[in-house]
């Protein structure tokens, strides 16, 4: 059986005036020792500023900083910057907060695409390829005249390497660290003639993970002071039909693996215009193995599968652990950027289309059939798709005063799609 749920169409244009006259931004001392006084940003005012001088908080990660830490993901650049929290559990999405807003009001861009999902807002951050960052920009506090309605909260802006102008130029990275968890990276560019130049990347990482985060599943029978179980007596006071006696268990090891394609052609018109094309195309995987729980049967073994069991103390306790088997889920997704840049005119205009194709995961029916894991379940998707083209021109210089004209339109649109399974860790078992 196949159910398909459409989320409705959003279209929103904006058209912004922003008047920035000669303010400088306030800053933390904190911040005023983190960076060097010639650091430059583009996120605050559009147009490239001293970072002691645009009207906002804001701070840079740049690629060097990515390199020395040996950081592997977008989520890891991003830990511990003042005013901003993201799950960093292992899961490839995650919320971010930004001073009290969620991911709803806090807006990521790729290259100028925004990378938010049109479900809920978060990031899938396996999607954007470490190896192309040459600096993330992190602008706190409102910057919707800029931007649009999402970045109520403040903007992280992505930003990928420039093509270089000169000969051929390449990097590889090979790295191994615990838990089976590789990374293989090479990056190649250069330029073709006076007016082309080209860049090409592709990245792969992959883990056996760590433990999934403890459940409680409640027993169907018996119970009462088993061993590795607890007793929840608020659930049994709530609700009369729980047994009032729960078994800690978990899903095991998380494993990973993603791959990303990047390629990008730049045309130089002259010194100052340019336009770049990129193509980013990302495949993400997890599932777990090994699931487990703190209860022994009376030869001292870990009981997992549903059924009635003796345990260590003499006591029966029947379990149904499908609560315990988390998901098994796939991401696929392509994502193509224009950006035209007119550094004389101050002209920017980006172009970009960020299609998921799959959002999927499977799950489990809670009575599974046995330990091999065959039982039926579902098959959840949420592929999405947006445009969104930016135009933004600046006059700089005007007495004290810079101005900032811009048009935004975005169209996006998001599905949900779910089959019933055959067997719940096989999507392609639709019923």
């Amino acid at each position: 059986m196949k159910k398909k749920i459409s989320k409705s169409l959003l279209m929103t244009a904006l058209v912004t005036g922003l008047c920035i006259g000669g303010v400088q931004g306030a800053f933390a001392a904190e911040d005023l020792n983190t960076f060097a006084l010639d650091e430059y940003v583009v996120t605050a005012t559009i147009t490239e500023k001293n970072l002691l001088k645009v009207p906002a908080v804001a701070s840079v990660i740049t690629k060097e900083e990515i390199q020395e830490k040996n950081i592997t993901t977008v989520k890891e650049a991003l830990k511990g910057q003042s005013g901003l929290y993201i799950d960093t559990s292992m899961y490839e999405s995650g919320g971010i907060q930004m001073r009290g807003f969620d991911s709803k009001n806090v807006l990521v861009l790729f290259d100028g695409q925004p990378m938010n999902n049109g479900w809920n807002g978060e990031v899938n951050w396996e999607v954007i390829p470490v190896e192309q960052i040459e600096r993330i920009e992190v602008v706190r506090g409102a910057a919707s005249s800029l931007y649009g309605g999402r970045a109520v909260g403040g903007v992280i802006n992505i930003i990928s390497k420039d093509l270089v102008d000169k000969k051929v130029t390449g990097s590889a990275t090979l790295t191994y660290g615990s838990n089976n968890t590789w990374k293989k990276a090479i990056d190649v560019q250069g330029k073709i003639n006076d007016k082309w130049s080209f860049g090409v990347g592709y990245e792969n990482k992959k883990s056996d993970g760590y433990g999934g985060k403890r459940k409680a599943v409640k027993t169907t029978t018996g119970g009462d002071d088993v061993i590795g179980s607890v007793t929840a007596p608020q659930l049994s006071a709530n609700n009369p039909s729980y047994p009032g006696r729960y078994v800690i268990g978990g899903p095991g090891n998380r494993a990973t693996e993603s791959e990303n394609i990047n390629v990008s052609f730049q045309y130089n018109f002259d010194d100052d215009k340019s336009l770049k094309y990129t193509f980013t195309k990302s495949e993400y995987e997890y599932r777990y193995n090994d699931p487990f729980s703190y209860v022994k049967d009376a030869n001292g073994n870990s009981i997992f599968g549903p059924g009635k069991y003796q345990t260590q103390n003499g006591q029966y306790i029947s379990l149904y652990p499908g609560l315990w088997l988390n998901y098994v889920g796939e991401n696929e997704t392509d994502i193509h950027t224009f950006n035209y840049k007119d550094k004389k005119n101050l002209w920017d205009v980006n172009l970009g289309i960020q299609d998921v194709k799959k959002a999927g995961y499977t799950s489990t029916d809670d009575d599974v059939e046995s330990l091999s894991f065959n039982g039926e379940g579902e098959y959840a998707n949420y592929p999405s798709k947006n445009y969104n083209l930016d135009i933004q021109k600046t006059w700089e210089n005007i007495g004290k005063h810079t101005i900032t004209v811009g048009g935004n339109w975005k169209d996006e649109t998001m599905d949900r799609i779910t089959y019933n399974l055959s067997h719940w860790k096989d999507s392609d078992s639709i019923i």
